[in-house]
């Protein structure tokens, strides 16, 4: 079994790998919900710019491709 530290809050969790590497299952929960925050946002503010959809939706936006690819499809 390999025990690690959560990267966000610091408690140990199982590290079973996958998209958000070194994130315990409580931290990897609250990316998703801030993800889909974001993603509602751009949906209904199709407009929206970077520093608008950090401010309404409370995140750091960091732009990458893999970010990018997971919002293909949003007008």
């Amino acid at each position: 079994m390999d025990v690690r530290n959560c990267r966000m809050c610091g408690s140990l969790y199982n590290y079973i790998g996958g998209p958000y590497r070194g994130l315990c299952p409580r931290c990897v929960q609250k990316m998703e919900d801030k993800f889909a925050k974001v993603k509602e946002y751009i949906e209904e503010n199709p407009g929206a710019t970077m520093t608008m959809i950090s401010e309404e939706c409370d995140v750091c936006l960091l732009y990458t491709s893999d970010a990018a690819d997971e919002l293909d499809g949003v007008d």
